[in-house]
């Protein structure tokens, strides 16, 4: 009997031991189930939240791209409207425009004589026998005196006048627009003068020298009832341009701070803002083409010439930006670690090493060569920072600045290469 209860009670135990160990590795099975199921759920989050980062950062990309392009046009509307040095350097160019003249001594022409009918007058005066000289004689005063116009348009006087008009003209309406208790006063009489003075000994300076009527001589801009729109028009302006500037800083450093790849969303930035810049360029130009179908066709090569002129600091500014732009992503991709890139840098100092060791294989070095080589990295992008803070970033920045620190840039990297390269064929 104590046989028989002794083998009942060890095969009780060691069903037991089968069941613990049973339901040990069920409960390792699930663990693992578990993790792993974990490790999924933290991944899914992960791309979750990787997905809503490139998202949220590609449309705040957007936004200061849009921004940028839109404040670039707008800092050249404000400028050119309200600061008289940019309005005069912008404008003074349309005075020496030859299509702007021919179409100007046209109409100039062609007022005055609608006003005055020539062959009439000459009928009058000339006996009934010589009326027949009337109409040849009068188309040789028309002629006479639409070329004097020309003359005097094309003159350096009547260059000095409208520089002074455009002045003057342009500092009072500012002043005004800007403080309205100015006299907000613009005298015409000083400008009238000034014509009447240098252009006495032109072809027309029967035209000139006379009294102005109060009406005409003093204009007074507190009378005009679009000035005080005009001044809600530039402060909105100003106020544009100030906020398309914030936009595109903040949403760009927000676009950078947030990218799950920050580098790629910087090259990104560079890139897009490029593409616009050549898409403005392009627009201006064919607006430029177009222009002229928009108007009446004596007035198409003149209207084609204002757009050209008027737009040329535009047209300049956005070259600037986008060469600025251009030659930093360059200099990305020049110093970026891409296979092809890397074989290549690989490759020009390979020769530059052949060069170093027909060159100077005999030298034993230097210690500053050595410390220059050394350092040559830190050297470089200093000196291409300063480059570039000398002469490329300026506000507006120019193609000219831009090509000159570019340069700079490539001549000093190219030198530190060769340093490095005498180092390395010299040590010892």
């Amino acid at each position: 009997m104590a046989k028989k209860s002794s083998s009942k009670k060890g095969s009780a135990q060691s069903t037991e031991k089968s069941s613990i160990a049973a339901l040990r590795a069920e409960n390792e099975a699930l663990k693992a189930k578990l993790e792993k199921f974990e490790d999924k759920e933290v991944i899914k989050s992960k791309k979750r939240s990787k997905f809503w980062r490139s998202l949220n950062s590609g449309i705040l990309a957007f936004i200061a791209v849009i921004c940028f392009t839109l404040f670039n046009i707008s800092y050249w509307v404000t400028n050119t409207i309200v600061d008289t040095n940019q309005f005069v350097a912008t404008m003074q160019p349309l005075i020496k425009d030859p299509d702007i003249q021919k179409t100007l001594k046209v109409e100039i022409t062609n007022q005055i004589f609608s006003q005055i009918d020539i062959e009439a007058e000459l009928q009058k005066a000339l006996p009934q026998n010589l009326q027949f000289i009337a109409g040849p004689f009068a188309s040789q005063v028309e002629s006479f005196t639409s070329n004097k116009i020309g003359d005097v348009l094309a003159s350096d006087q009547a260059y000095a006048v409208w520089t002074k008009a455009l002045e003057s003209g342009h500092a009072q309406i500012i002043a005004y627009i800007q403080d309205p208790n100015t006299t907000g006063k613009i005298t015409v009489n000083s400008i009238y003068d000034l014509a009447s003075e240098n252009l006495k000994d032109s072809g027309i300076g029967f035209l000139l020298g006379k009294n102005l009527p109060d009406s005409v001589g003093n204009i007074e801009l507190a009378n005009i009832e679009g000035a005080p729109k005009a001044r809600q028009a530039i402060n909105y302006l100003q106020q544009l341009t100030t906020a398309l500037a914030v936009a595109t800083v903040v949403a760009g450093v927000l676009a950078v701070a947030i990218s799950p790849r920050r580098r790629n969303m910087i090259i990104g930035l560079a890139v897009s803002t490029f593409v616009l810049m050549l898409v403005t360029l392009g627009s201006l130009l064919i607006a430029g083409s177009r222009i002229g179908g928009l108007v009446e066709p004596q007035f198409a090569s003149a209207a084609e010439s204002v757009q050209q002129i008027v737009t040329a600091p535009l047209v300049a500014q956005t070259q600037g930006v986008a060469a600025l732009i251009g030659s930093i992503i360059i200099i990305a991709i020049i110093s970026s670690n891409w296979p092809s890139l890397v074989w290549m840098r690989s490759k020009v100092r390979q020769g530059l090493d052949w060069v170093s060791k027909k060159l100077v294989g005999g030298w034993g070095g230097s210690q500053y060569i050595t410390w220059v080589a050394t350092n040559r990295i830190v050297i470089c992008w200093t000196l291409v920072a300063v480059s570039f803070a000398a002469f490329a970033l300026r506000i507006p920045p120019t193609f000219l600045g831009v090509k000159e620190a570019l340069a700079i840039s490539a001549l000093a990297a190219l030198c530190l290469e060769v340093v490095a390269s005498v180092s390395r064929v010299t040590k010892k």
